[in-house]
């Protein structure tokens, strides 16, 4: 969840008006845009399966026991599926992202990650307007392949 919150705080600095839709968001809303920023910010950004049985996709074959790098970054970013795939949309009604994963393979955690970033987005935001991000400073980014966080963000008080 760290991960995904620091994802979210680069966000909400970035854009104001993000900032002013959480401040009047419903409970409602919130749940709703809290879906939207986990799709967004994709914490595991892959995963590995590993073919149990010969398998062809798309026309390529995989023999039993390869070993599958997935990327739900990507899924979650998927044009066909995603109208604005690479915008925030606070109020998107159909989002079908894979950030916990799927089926069986679905994160443990999930509910728990959902509910500290619902309780989390409007303290937090109320917070930040007293802050912004330092000018023409970039992110720094943890410099992990499966999960995409920052390790650090340089803000200074308004």
């Amino acid at each position: 969840t760290k991960d995904t919150m620091s994802v979210i705080l680069l966000e909400v600095l970035k854009d104001p008006s993000l900032a002013a839709y959480i401040e009047q968001a419903s409970e409602t809303e919130i749940n709703i845009l809290a879906e939207e920023l986990l799709r967004f910010a994709s914490p595991l950004q892959y995963t590995v399966r590993v073919a149990h049985e010969d398998v062809e996709i798309n026309g390529r074959h995989f023999a039993k026991g390869t070993r599958l790098f997935l990327s739900l970054a990507s899924a979650n970013r998927d044009p066909e599926v995603f109208d604005d795939p690479d915008k925030i949309v606070p109020n998107r009604k159909y989002n079908p992202h894979l950030s916990f994963g799927s089926g069986i393979h679905s994160c443990l955690g999930a509910r728990v990650a959902r509910n500290e970033i619902r309780s989390w987005l409007k303290p937090v935001t109320k917070q930040l307007q007293h802050y912004r991000l330092v000018e023409n400073e970039i992110p720094n980014w943890q410099r992990t392949i499966f999960m995409r966080g920052l390790k650090s963000l340089k803000i200074e008080r308004k």
